[in-house]
């Protein structure tokens, strides 16, 4: 991806002045436009929506990794996502349609 790919959303980002944020999406002139602002309440009348963001953990004990050990853990996921979904595989084999 090159640095300029995001120009176009930088601009309508507008971060110096949030309330001179612009939108190339209209329905009537330019409907394949990619960027457009939502109000909270549009977003909250959507079903399932959830803006809950306490998941993200906050804390000063949060460990900064270097690139190994960041590999390293990613790494262990991964074989234990592969491990699963093989035992998955394993007891769906075992059912009959």
């Amino acid at each position: 991806m090159s640095p300029r790919s995001l120009d176009d959303f930088v601009a309508c980002y507008n971060a110096d002045n949030i309330d001179a944020r612009n939108e190339t999406y209209n329905a009537e002139t330019n409907p394949n436009g990619r960027w457009r602002k939502f109000d909270v309440e549009d977003i909250l009348r959507r079903d399932k929506t959830s803006l809950d963001i306490t998941w993200i953990k906050q804390t000063s004990d949060d460990a900064d990794y270097t690139l190994p050990e960041l590999m390293e853990i990613i790494q262990e996921k991964s074989e234990n996502i592969k491990t699963a979904v093989d035992e998955l595989v394993s007891l769906l084999s075992n059912i009959k349609e």
